[in-house]
């Protein structure tokens, strides 16, 4: 992904799937104003956070003091309460991932996959799935995340002390 844009193979992928969505419902593509720039730089942020945590519990992946310490002192500086409340919806994520997993066959891996992008070249459109889980059996979870607001009034809602709203369904 360069200039908010996704290649494959050095080719530009031309519509996005959040924007045929958005179009679909007649919302804008882009952000009209300073603070809409914002909104949107941060959940960007969020997202990237929300990777590194998941790869760190799902699969590894890094080390969570150094994840927390450019987390606490990044661009949006956010808090360390905040954070433990990321890192902790990122455990029960991948905590409900693997007690699907073991229902579905205890003696076998899930593969989990934060930001996880998936094309469709014939139509030539691509994404970003926020948290993608596959089974043995062959099934999927998906995951996306809401930083601003929620879609559903039923979606699981997490809002922090300092009014950071994060969102899975």
């Amino acid at each position: 992904k360069k200039d908010e844009k996704y290649y494959i193979f050095g080719i530009p992928i031309k519509r996005r799937v959040s924007e045929k969505a958005k179009r679909d419902v007649g919302l804008q593509f882009t952000s009209e104003t300073q603070d809409q720039e914002v909104g949107r730089k941060a959940g960007t942020y969020i997202h990237s956070v929300m990777e590194k945590l998941i790869s760190f519990y799902a699969n590894k992946q890094g080390n969570i003091y150094a994840i927390k310490k450019e987390v606490i002192g990044g661009e949006f500086k956010i808090k360390e309460r905040d954070f433990t409340e990321l890192e902790n919806l990122a455990k029960d994520l991948v905590s409900q991932i693997k007690k699907k997993k073991k229902k579905i066959d205890p003696t076998k891996k899930a593969i989990i996959r934060p930001e996880f992008f998936v094309v469709n070249p014939k139509n030539n459109i691509g994404g970003t799935i926020d948290l993608f889980a596959l089974f043995s059996n062959g099934t999927a979870s998906i995951y996306d995340y809401k930083t601003r607001r929620p879609y559903d009034k039923d979606d699981a809602n997490v809002t922090t002390s300092s009014g950071l709203n994060l969102t899975s369904d």
